[in-house]
């Protein structure tokens, strides 16, 4: 089962870089999201946290603010770890 999970968040990587390299930066938007939620729930902490990060930064630099559904996560990650 875990090799399954670890090879679905490979296969949302796969699809991030695609997204990425192609220009195509509502894909990439959506698939940072479903990538932060894969991580959260495998509990891939220092993962999901770079994934956060890396998403605020591409929101920024491509004008769109913040990214609601990578906040979603970042305030379950700060409950998970008792952070106001």
């Amino acid at each position: 089962m875990r090799t399954r999970a670890i090879h679905g968040a490979s296969a949302i990587c796969d699809a991030l870089r695609t997204a990425l390299d192609s220009g195509e930066v509502d894909s990439a938007v959506s698939v940072y999201a479903h990538l932060a939620e894969v991580l959260f729930l495998q509990a891939r902490i220092d993962e999901l946290e770079k994934c956060l990060d890396d998403g605020r930064r591409f929101a920024e630099a491509h004008g769109l603010g913040s990214l609601a559904p990578l906040e979603v996560y970042q305030a379950l990650l700060s409950m998970r770890s008792g952070d106001p």
